[in-house]
């Protein structure tokens, strides 16, 4: 048996370092530049709506014609169903990629998980967690903000088209968004990242006691466990209710701001048209496309807190990934006979002062049986994981057949070695 390959990619951290998340889900782009093309397409579209009311204000008022009027009507009504159409599809598609890197990612991330219970670290279900929060901003608003705000500078320019003042109300406006969108990340990044940390940590307190239902039960723990919980979860309220109050008031800004440009271009547009240098409908047209040009900004506010929860999630999930990097493709291997060594394995567990085990050799052939015996934490249990493939040796080798037990593939290995360890629990379902 062999494991499949995982794809990797050029995706890399800041400092050059393949991204071990976004490297392994590389055959996204193609669908994403799909997602592109539609939102090209849409941000055409909502151009319609600005030229059907320069058309209506500059040329069916003052011609008359009813003919025209229901034409350009005609054309525009075309135009927006198109336009909805493509964004429920652009929705679709980023709905299905999430769930598709979700999909591709969840083995690895569970796996890594695994492994890093193993090394003496307890991350439960938290990286599960993080994942999920990661598939709700893919396929949320926060990333149609983020394949809006290129076409931006599209309508800034036909605004300048319209008359260069209403452009520079337009610059004014997209710079003081742009400062607020600044101070609102600088303001909320620190509260809104310890809030989910106390969170996560929240989940792991109940999640050992879950684990030990049993003991907290029969030792009376459970009031204090629970007060434990209680007191991480106030503190993660307590952080993140700073950082949504710092938010709710960057939002309450821009929500004002975004009225005030609003009626300014309005105002100035209205003082051109009194000069005579501008006409009503170029007035109107280009009220219209100044909240188009800043909808990508308001938008990415509102979703600020989901990008702040992605970003913290995909840090964590890269640094556990990166501890824990999937197997490279094992060789196949035949049928293990039950051939047994390990050749002077010394352990020393993570953080350790001095080794368990140290210089400890032995030899089995298929048919032998071997029993430990020694005093308690002598370490009969440790040797026992090193030879399951549990555990790696710190020094030495342990190996099944003369390959070491972690060349052989998961799957194979498991058939061959049977491990009962000192705590057991049962999964849900059969025995089969």
């Amino acid at each position: 048996m062999t494991r499949t390959a995982t794809t990797h990619a050029s995706e890399t951290h800041a400092d050059g370092r393949d991204d071990p998340v976004f490297s392994r889900v590389a055959d996204a782009r193609r669908p994403l530049v799909a997602v592109a093309g539609f939102s090209f397409l849409l941000n055409l579209l909502y151009l319609a709506s600005p030229l059907y009311m320069l058309q209506v204000y500059d040329r069916v008022l003052s011609s008359g014609r009813p003919e025209t009027l229901l034409m350009l009507t005609v054309i525009a009504v075309a135009c927006f169903a198109v336009l909805g159409f493509l964004d429920a599809l652009r929705s679709v598609v980023l709905s299905r990629v999430a769930g598709w890197f979700t999909e591709r990612l969840s083995e690895d991330v569970a796996t890594a998980s695994l492994r890093s219970t193993l090394a003496g670290k307890q991350p439960g279900s938290a990286p599960l967690r993080d994942l999920s929060v990661m598939q709700q901003f893919a396929s949320g608003q926060g990333v149609k903000a983020l394949f809006d705000a290129p076409f931006t500078p599209v309508f800034v320019f036909a605004i300048f088209m319209l008359h260069w003042a209403l452009g520079v109300v337009t610059l004014v406006a997209g710079a003081m968004l742009a400062a607020l969108a600044f101070a609102n990340e600088r303001l909320t990044r620190d509260p809104l990242k310890k809030g989910a940390g106390a969170q996560a940590d929240a989940h792991a307190t109940v999640d050992a006691a879950l684990r030990n239902a049993e003991a907290v039960a029969a030792m009376g723990m459970g009031p204090a466990v629970f007060a434990r919980f209680r007191a991480r979860l106030a503190d993660a309220a307590g952080a993140s209710g700073v950082g949504e109050e710092r938010g709710a008031i960057a939002t309450g800004a821009t929500k004002g701001l975004r009225q005030t440009v609003q009626m300014a271009i309005l105002g100035v547009g209205a003082l051109l048209v009194l000069a005579g240098d501008l006409t009503g409908g170029a007035m109107i047209a280009g009220s219209i496309l100044l909240g188009r040009a800043l909808a990508p900004v308001e938008q990415a506010l509102g979703a600020w807190r989901q990008f702040v929860a992605a970003r913290a999630a995909h840090e964590r999930l890269a640094a556990l990934l990166d501890a824990h990097p999937a197997d490279k493709p094992a060789m196949e291997l035949p049928a293990a006979t039950g051939a047994v060594s390990v050749e002077a394995a010394t352990f020393r567990p993570e953080g350790a002062d001095r080794p368990i085990l140290t210089n400890v050799s032995l030899s089995l052939t298929p048919g032998e049986a071997l029993a430990v015996i020694g005093p308690s934490a002598s370490g009969k249990s440790t040797l026992c994981r090193l030879l399951a493939g549990v555990w790696r040796p710190t020094l030495g080798a342990v190996r099944l057949d003369g390959a070491e037990l972690h060349h052989w593939p998961a799957a194979a290995l498991g058939a061959a070695v049977g491990y009962v360890p000192q705590n057991v629990e049962l999964f849900a379902g059969t025995v089969r």
